[in-house]
């Protein structure tokens, strides 16, 4: 069982070349909190919860609107724009607005998709965030398409696609589509 230098001893806790492994090193963790360190502020016990993220309220939102669910789409935009408040984002709060917006016209409640769209420009323009006040534009036509008929919305879309062309997004082209089936009275 002894063996030359390279074997196991066995029984002795020694590893492949006999040699034993360092000692452990740990320390017990109490599971009651401690007090802080001479000098040192206190940490709040329990330690704050973050707030609630936007972004994947927003998404759930969007996912509903599509699948047909503007009921739940609605709940959730409104989860996502209690969310955007309690992060302090304006950015996160315009995209919210937005995306409340759509689920407000989902719903057929064109006159709450116009104020909350409008809502959502003003902070992205604000902000400059001009992409995200760009999308914001589009959904705004939408709304006043939705209260005052096909020809409203046009400004606003036309406004969105000037955007999209200054900052180069790809959406400009679906934009511009847009504005050219709604000035010609298709849709």
């Amino acid at each position: 069982r002894g063996g030359s230098a390279g074997t196991t001893v066995e029984g002795r806790g020694r590893g492949r070349t006999g040699v034993p492994p360092p000692p452990a090193r740990t320390r017990a963790v109490s599971a009651r909190p401690t007090a802080p360190p001479d000098g040192a502020l206190p940490l709040p016990h329990p330690p704050a919860t973050p707030p609630p993220q936007p972004g994947p309220w927003a998404a759930l939102a969007v996912a509903h609107r599509l699948r047909g669910d503007p009921r739940r789409s609605l709940d959730l935009a409104r989860e996502a724009s209690a969310a955007a408040g309690a992060v302090g984002s304006r950015q996160a709060e315009g995209r919210a607005l937005a995306t409340l917006a759509e689920a407000l016209l989902a719903t057929g409640d064109g006159d709450a998709a116009r104020r909350t769209a409008e809502q959502a420009v003003h902070l992205h323009r604000a902000t400059g965030h001009r992409l995200d006040e760009a999308r914001s534009l589009v959904t705004l036509g939408h709304a006043y398409r939705s209260t005052d008929g096909a020809e409203s919305g046009l400004r606003f879309w036309r406004d969105a696609a000037d955007l999209f062309a200054d900052i180069g997004s790809p959406e400009v082209t679906a934009t511009r589509a847009l504005c050219e089936a709604r000035a010609i009275g298709a849709g």
